[in-house]
Parts: structure tokens; sequence; C-alpha cells
């Protein structure tokens, strides 16, 4: 089970995008557990840096414990196995409503199918 790590984020590639942002790729990467970043000042400094997070194509099942990152404005997730995404994401309602509004359109949702 890969953890998302400070060391992760330094060899993963980074780039300016097609918009012009700031983008961490972490495709990939099977990561499976996203975990204590705001109890790491190093994370939450690197991860800050970025206006685009992809975490796609990775083992996550739930979205949880995710810092506020001011500069964040897309966290890409599609293609895990998300089944729970916390609705205090990021420590304010204002960047739930962003997440709710832009991520949830860009990820397929493994829930209960009945």
């Amino acid at each position: 089970m890969v953890k998302l790590t400070a060391d992760l984020i330094w060899k993963c590639p980074h780039f300016f995008n097609a918009l012009k942002e700031r983008e961490l790729d972490l495709r990939g990467n099977k990561i499976a557990v996203i975990e204590n970043l705001g109890a790491t000042e190093v994370c939450i400094t690197l991860f800050d840096q970025f206006d685009t997070i992809d975490l796609s194509d990775n083992e996550i099942v739930k979205l949880d414990n995710f810092p506020y990152l001011k500069r964040l404005g897309t966290l890409l997730i599609n293609n895990n196995r998300v089944t729970r995404i916390n609705p205090n994401i990021g420590g304010s309602y204002a960047v739930h409503v962003s997440l709710s509004c832009r991520v949830l359109a860009k990820f397929t949702y493994f829930g209960s199918h009945k």
C-alpha cells in the first residue's frame, strides 16, 4: 500500500498545464491512503504550491483528512474507487463547495449499486 508522502510529492512531475496553472501529477502511483497530511507541515507546504493536483489512476477509497489548501482549485481523482468523501474536506465550507462542484464531475463513483 503506497502512502502519499513528501518524498513522493518531490519525485512526481509538476508543471504548468494548458490553463497556465501549476499542476502536480500524482497519477498512477497506486496511492491507497491519504492520511495525516494536515499533521505534516512539509506536505502542506509542498501541496500548497499547486493550483491543480491530479490523483487519477490510484487506489484511493476514502478522500478524508485532506488539509485546507488555499491555492488548490482543481483536484482530479478519476479512476479511483472512492466510496467516501468527507463532507468537511479541506476544513472550510468554501473549499467543500468548490470540490463538490469540480471534483465530483471528474471521477467515477463506485458506491453501493443496487
